[in-house]
């Protein structure tokens, strides 16, 4: 069973990490 969760985990993290930098 191969189920790579931390790449949803960075996709949703990586607008908000966007959004954090560009604030």
């Amino acid at each position: 069973m191969h189920q790579p969760k931390h790449r949803r985990l960075i996709i949703v993290l990586f607008p908000v990490l966007l959004n954090n930098f560009l604030s």
